[in-house]
């Protein structure tokens, strides 16, 4: 059963994926913390399992989307077509979805071959992956880093 929760900000975010975690704070301080500098190579592909409800989604668009930087969120079918439902993901100039299913690195290099040629890219964890509340993000990172 899906469960959406609502802070006092407005913020909307599935319960089965991030838990409470955004419950006592806006999304963009919890994010603003753990990111730090993370995303600020220019001309670079992050690529991001998990969407953190697309919160973080929103955020790297909101901070991010500039110097020719592109963000792609992986996420397991099921919560992207329940995010997708609830109109909560926007694809952007700089951010892309792809589920966990259609994902692969052969794709990556056909969606953004100068970014992967150059080894100008990176994979990173969301929330959802640290913090371990669904085992899917878990075991998906494994399947995405294990072949690198």
């Amino acid at each position: 059963m899906t469960q959406w929760q609502t802070n006092s900000h407005g913020e909307r975010w599935l319960t089965q994926v991030n838990g409470n975690a955004f419950c006592n704070q806006t999304s963009s301080v919890l994010f603003k913390q753990l990111i730090g500098s993370l995303f600020e190579k220019p001309n670079h592909l992050y690529v991001i399992v998990g969407s953190d409800s697309g919160l973080l989604a929103k955020f790297v668009a909101r901070h991010y989307c500039n110097q020719h930087r592109m963000f792609v969120f992986i996420e397991p079918e099921s919560i992207l077509s329940q995010l997708q439902s609830e109109q909560i993901l926007t694809e952007t100039q700089c951010v892309r979805f792809y589920t966990l299913e259609d994902f692969s690195f052969d794709k990556l290099d056909d969606d953004f071959p100068t970014y992967i040629t150059h080894n100008r890219f990176s994979i990173n964890r969301s929330l959802a992956v640290l913090d371990q509340i669904d085992p899917q993000y878990a075991q998906a990172w494994d399947e995405i880093v294990t072949p690198i």
